[in-house]
């Protein structure tokens, strides 16, 4: 029979503290993420050009779903305020889905109405 008493329990500060680090982390890397997305936009929106306006990055794949913080995963469109449809598809379940792919010539995603 194995004596438990003898490994000591994780004390609440330490669990408290590993947890910290490891939100610092995964935030260091999804800023790190996001800043290259948008250096790769060059300040336009990647579905409709748009220079004019705000930009969100947003999965394309989203990470509930499976997705990755991966720069083909990743793109940036305008903001909700703006005429362009990108943003609603990718958030919207009754719109027609946009299909997305990256495409290394241009090296940029590649947006879609149909499957690509």
């Amino acid at each position: 029979m194995i004596d438990y008493s003898q490994f000591p329990l994780a004390k609440p500060e330490r669990i408290k503290r590993a947890r910290a680090r490891e939100r610092k982390r995964r935030n260091e890397i999804r800023r790190a993420w996001r800043a290259a997305i948008l250096a790769r936009a060059n300040g336009r929106c990647e579905h409709c050009h748009r220079a004019d306006t705000r930009l969100e990055v947003h999965h394309i794949i989203f990470r509930s779903q499976g997705g990755w913080d991966t720069l083909d995963n990743g793109t940036a469109v305008c903001a909700r305020d703006s005429g362009c449809q990108a943003h609603r598809r990718l958030h919207s379940l009754v719109l027609p889905p946009l299909y997305c792919r990256w495409n290394p010539r241009a090296g940029k995603p590649q947006f879609s109405d149909e499957p690509i």
